[in-house]
């Protein structure tokens, strides 16, 4: 299954809420929170879609970046979010 990052810029906490409920359910319980406002999730969909799930509950001043992540990749995170990008991306 492909997996993501999730980039929000936000600016209130009533938004970060609801996004952060959206990623969750759109991941189907599979996500990583690798830092404040960056996410890894697992979606069986093309990028356009998790933008289309999380754009309604932003507004113009909000940014949002999705990107399809591959096993090629190099990271230094503390060992939770460590532990599942090496469960899931290898």
């Amino acid at each position: 299954m492909p997996v993501y990052v999730i980039n929000c810029d936000l600016n209130t906490s009533e938004q970060e809420k609801q996004i952060n409920a959206a990623i969750k359910d759109l991941s189907g319980g599979s996500w990583c929170r690798i830092f404040d406002s960056a996410w890894l999730v697992v979606h069986n969909g093309p990028s356009a879609a998790i933008y289309d799930r999380l754009a309604p509950f932003m507004d113009e001043l909000d940014r949002l970046f999705v990107i399809n992540v591959g096993a090629d990749y190099k990271s230094r995170l503390n060992s939770g979010p460590s532990g599942w990008v090496k469960k899931v991306l290898g």
